[in-house]
């Protein structure tokens, strides 16, 4: 079990760059496009699904392309800024939280959905495979995080109960010095 414990970071920290890869690039070629992505067939079909579903004119779903992209950067800077902080914690010793990677992957989750809901809505089945992987790979880091996390409960308690140890055992008399 210790082997996955010290796995686990490295999983976390490989699925964190991957998303924020993916996002980054995602994100940064939607921005850089002269259409804001809907160059891209999955991105200008996202697009078009949620001006469906909410009755959007074509004004608005470039605002939402550029919002969908820059949401999609942001949730990428978080994820770097979670490596920056697991890479700082490595190099000084120091154990970092699982704070910045929690956010960044509910940022994930909502790219994720935004994403998939236009498809299902639709009846397009071939696009969902990437986002079955992306919740495949969310789920992995959410169990990581959950291990990581029971294990520090757990070295926690261990540390507690020896201190409750510690405090019953009796104390030294002070012998008065003359």
């Amino acid at each position: 079990m210790k082997w996955v414990l010290r796995a686990a970071p490295a999983g976390t920290a490989a699925i964190a760059l991957y998303f924020a890869l993916v996002l980054g690039f995602e994100g940064l070629r939607a921005l850089t496009l002269p259409l804001v992505g809907f160059e891209d067939w999955t991105l200008s079909s996202e697009i078009f699904g949620i001006g469906r579903v909410f009755g959007i004119g074509s004004e608005s779903l470039l605002r939402i392309a550029a919002f969908l992209a820059a949401f999609k950067l942001v949730a990428a800077g978080i994820l770097i800024v979670y490596l920056a902080e697991r890479i700082g914690g490595f190099m000084s010793g120091a154990v970092s939280g699982h704070e910045t990677l929690e956010i960044g992957l509910l940022l994930v989750i909502a790219t994720t959905l935004i994403g998939i809901v236009p498809f299902l809505m639709q009846g397009f089945i071939e696009p969902i495979r990437i986002h079955a992987t992306h919740a495949f790979l969310i789920t992995a880091a959410a169990l990581t995080i959950i291990v990581e996390g029971r294990e520090k409960i757990a070295a926690a308690r261990v540390t507690s109960e020896s201190m409750d140890v510690v405090s019953t055992l009796p104390m030294p008399q002070q012998v008065p010095v003359d």
